[in-house]
């Protein structure tokens, strides 16, 4: 079939502007203006607020500080069932919207990061389905998904060179729940060992309490409440309250919450595991290509004591790359006493 005519309609006419209430509507901007662009804090680092890489793909210390800002509003006010240890937050990487630049900061500031009107929820779960929704939510990183989990109060990491399981289709979602767990290994919650039987308290997000993005497992919980308070708020009491006013060097970089393990040829239960993963993501290792570190493979001396100098940060990355990484490390561990 074809379209035989078409047009538009002008209703310029029936739009006119009304003087009064345009008055009325810009006073009212006005004001809001005037009271979201107070400074209320500062921040001495740079808050990233950037998608991807980004809050979508890795952790970021700007999901660490809001993350943060959910934790101690729980654990400060909620009457909760469980240890403190067992309390953590999790937030969607996809609700944060901008960066917090060095310097003074506004009220607008903070709710162009969070400009949705979310309100802090507290979800209980099991073990299990705290790591179901994990598993969930970062079913394709080091893709981009908007449901990539910010935490605080938790450590796990995420095995990339592994397949997603994918299972059932959540209902009323386009996502689908992990038939098994293959990618998330959770090292510890609260500073404690994993326990996929234990109770856990998630202070989250209400569109995410909802199941929004990948979490229909909080959905599923049966104990959950809204506390009502904006997300936002909650990171400005943060910073003014427990912060004192100031970001300062503790939010400089991401706090290694969550590791990526990129090499199908280390484990994360080997012995050496968690060592080579934390060197990875610290920038201080590379592998022998995008998805092997070969650990059985032989060091040179040379290479040894590089690893060792740059990994305790005597010796700076960049002076351990190119062509004089060698005579750049050897000087090093003469200086420091180390080789002869």
């Amino acid at each position: 079939k074809s379209i035989e005519s078409n047009g538009l309609i002008d209703l310029s006419a029936y739009t006119k502007e009304d003087a009064a209430v345009k008055a009325a509507a810009d006073k009212i901007i006005s004001d809001i203006n005037a009271e979201y662009g107070k400074v209320f804090a500062r921040t001495d680092v740079e808050l990233n607020g950037d998608k991807d890489p980004g809050n979508r793909t890795q952790e970021t210390n700007l999901g660490d500080l809001i993350t943060d800002s959910m934790l101690w509003a729980i654990r400060k006010d909620a009457e909760l069932t469980v240890p403190a240890e067992n309390v953590v937050a999790i937030t969607n990487g996809g609700g944060i919207r901008a960066w917090i630049h060095k310097g003074d900061i506004s009220k607008l500031d903070v709710n162009t990061v969070l400009p949705f009107g979310n309100t802090v929820a507290v979800v209980y779960v099991t073990g299990a389905e705290l790591l179901e929704a994990l598993e969930a939510s970062t079913y394709c990183t080091p893709t981009s998904i908007g449901g990539f989990p910010q935490v605080s109060g938790i450590e796990f990491t995420v095995d990339t060179t592994k397949a997603y399981d994918q299972g059932e289709q959540y209902p009323g979602s386009t996502y689908y729940g992990p038939k098994s767990i293959q990618r998330v290994t959770i090292e510890t919650v609260g500073g404690e060992p994993f326990d996929a039987n234990a109770t856990y308290t998630i202070a989250t997000n209400d569109f995410m309490a909802a199941g929004g993005d990948t979490y229909y497992a909080f959905a599923a919980a049966t104990a959950k409440f809204d506390t009502g308070i904006p997300l936002d708020e909650v990171v400005m009491e943060y910073i003014t309250a427990e912060l004192k006013g100031v970001i300062g060097k503790q939010y400089a970089e991401p706090q290694g919450r969550i590791l990526m393990n990129p090499f199908k040829d280390v484990k994360t239960s080997a012995w050496y595991g968690s060592y080579v993963i934390d060197l990875y993501n610290d920038g201080i290792i590379n592998g022998t290509s995008a998805t092997t570190y070969a650990p059985n493979d032989t060091l040179t001396w040379g290479a040894a004591l590089k690893l060792l100098l740059v990994s305790h940060g005597d010796l700076k990355a960049e002076d351990a790359t190119g062509a004089d990484w060698l005579k750049n490390t050897m000087a090093k561990a003469v200086e420091l006493g180390i080789a002869p």
